[in-house]
């Protein structure tokens, strides 16, 4: 475990060292700027000092969450973390010298989404693809949200126009996903019906059988 907090604390202190003033905790504009749409509790925040990296309680978070999730590969996770959810570990790496226990349901979530989205790509190729290119449609909207917010009047239409056309294209993944799974369900939810028609058509049977397996009655008839 103490190769995998290195290898966490290493990737996650590039973004600190790049957001943050050494030793300062990092503004809510930057919070803000990494995550636009999550909003941040002053309140809950106020008063916590920074927490520098490699320190026992942010191990402690570490441990904490890969606790949750005993059957994932930290070290597998960890590298997919950082290769598909950038946006996402800034800003787990900036709420952690915040808000600890904000921080270990936060990195829970990316963790969980990373398993899901493994699994996928072993079990379900074509759905994973789909997945893939919706979270790299995702990262894409933000840089788009954040060159927007920055932009200059004269810019602010076209860039507008670019993160509209870049959220369009998740909406159409997200679409297509959700009919996926429609169908899924409605394939299973046919089974289902035909078993339950086929066990009506057979009750008195069943019922047999199970009055003879709970009383333990031998069935002469039995090879």
């Amino acid at each position: 475990m103490n190769g995998i907090r290195v290898f966490l604390f290493t990737m996650l202190g590039l973004f600190v060292l790049q957001s943050t003033a050494l030793g300062d905790p990092p503004s809510d504009e930057q919070l803000r700027t990494v995550r636009p749409d999550v909003s941040v509790d002053k309140d809950a925040t106020a008063g916590l000092r920074p927490i520098p990296l490699s320190t026992k309680r942010e191990t402690q978070i570490v441990d904490a969450v890969f606790a949750r999730f005993p059957d994932v590969d930290p070290t597998e996770v960890l590298a997919y973390m950082r290769t598909h959810f950038p946006h996402e570990v800034g800003y787990f790496t900036a709420l952690s010298m915040r808000d600890v226990d904000r921080s270990v349901e936060y990195l829970s979530g990316i963790v969980r989404d990373c398993a899901d989205l493994m699994r996928a790509r072993k079990n379900d190729p074509k759905r994973y693809e789909q997945l893939l290119r919706y979270q790299k449609l995702e990262t894409k909207a933000y840089d788009q949200a954040d060159a927007l917010r920055r932009a200059s009047p004269e810019e602010t239409n076209v860039k507008r126009a670019e993160v509209v056309e870049t959220l369009g294209a998740c909406f159409e993944i997200k679409q297509e996903l959700m009919r996926q799974e429609l169908t899924k369900m409605e394939v299973e939810l046919s089974s289902l019906r035909e078993l339950i028609e086929k066990r009506e058509k057979n009750k008195n049977f069943i019922i047999k059988g199970r009055t003879e397996q709970i009383t333990g009655e031998s069935d002469p008839l039995r090879w």
